[in-house]
């Protein structure tokens, strides 16, 4: 086993920091790890770090001219940056929810006009692992809807009208939802009133969400991180986002889709077909509002 490394008193850690060649007032560094633990500070750390010429590995060392005060901007800059990009992912998950419920609801309108209100009461989907997902959710429950549908008698979510059963679904369940159960005439439905008729890239771009969503909720770094898996039949990481066009219709690089920057472009995309004339491009994306000194700096950074 690999023993486990000492603790180190807050002194200790900035002297770490300090030692291997970032410059900075060691008190500041003390009261900065107070309350943002070392662990993930170095996260921010780690691209300042010196380069071995001969095995290209990072070595402990910092750049020359690395600062505390630089790191610590990049660190608040990735705090702001999830927060724009929580508020481009809540509007897009609403719309998603709020056309998975009409366009299923949609399909099961019989000939009489009459519509089923609660669609994913389908035998295909009875003890499926996201219906089970689903329920469980709905069980543990105490939001006002869910006590109000309890109080009237229904206790599966099947018998939920679909408008309130989405409300009980997991963003990771859409990609399930999308790749498995829903029918496919809703799924290109789905698709195009997103400029995404193909499923295979809608089921990605949820993906891409779910992925940079859960980041942001639990606070993890999205400043400089690759979003990417591996594949058995790829050499190199795939990355999670699907190729879309902009509203350029340039096509971006497999690399340049592993970037935070290219699911910004992509957020984008998708909130002007959300809320056409939104201002996120303007007000969110600008690279000036963001930190960036240039437009060429953002570019450089997203690529």
């Amino acid at each position: 086993m690999i023993p486990l490394k000492p603790f180190k008193t807050l002194e200790e850690q900035a002297e770490i920091i300090l030692s291997r060649g970032c410059s900075g007032e060691k008190s500041d560094l003390i009261d900065k790890l107070k309350f943002v633990n070392y662990y993930r500070f170095s996260g921010y750390l780690y691209p300042y770090r010196d380069i071995d010429p001969v095995s290209s590995k990072r070595l402990e060392t910092f750049v020359p001219g690395t600062t505390f005060d630089e790191v610590w901007n990049t660190y608040r800059f990735d705090r702001r940056l999830r927060i724009i990009l929580l508020d481009a992912i809540e509007r897009i998950e609403i719309a998603l929810r709020t056309r998975v419920a009409y366009l299923w609801s949609e399909s099961t309108k019989a000939p009489s006009g009459a519509t089923c209100s609660n669609p994913q009461n389908d035998p295909a989907l009875i003890n499926t692992k996201f219906l089970i997902s689903v329920q469980e959710y709905y069980k543990k429950s105490t939001a006002d809807c869910a006590v109000h549908h309890k109080a009237i008698g229904i206790k599966k979510v099947e018998d939920l009208p679909i408008w309130v059963f989405v409300e009980f679904t997991t963003f990771g369940n859409f990609r399930s939802l999308i790749d498995k159960y829903l029918p496919t005439n809703v799924k290109i439905a789905l698709g195009q009133s997103l400029g995404i008729p193909k499923t295979k890239k809608l089921s990605s771009t949820i993906s891409f969400i779910k992925e940079i969503r859960n980041a942001c909720a639990h606070h993890g770094r999205v400043w400089n991180r690759n979003w990417s898996y591996k594949s058995k039949g790829s050499a190199v990481p795939v990355p999670i986002a699907p190729a879309l066009p902009d509203q350029q219709n340039i096509e971006f690089s497999s690399v340049v889709r592993t970037k935070t920057g290219y699911f910004l472009l992509l957020c984008d995309f998708l909130l002007q077909k959300i809320v056409p004339g939104d201002l996120f491009a303007e007000i969110k994306v600008d690279p000036l509002q963001m930190g960036f000194k240039t437009k060429e700096a953002f570019e450089k950074w997203i690529s």
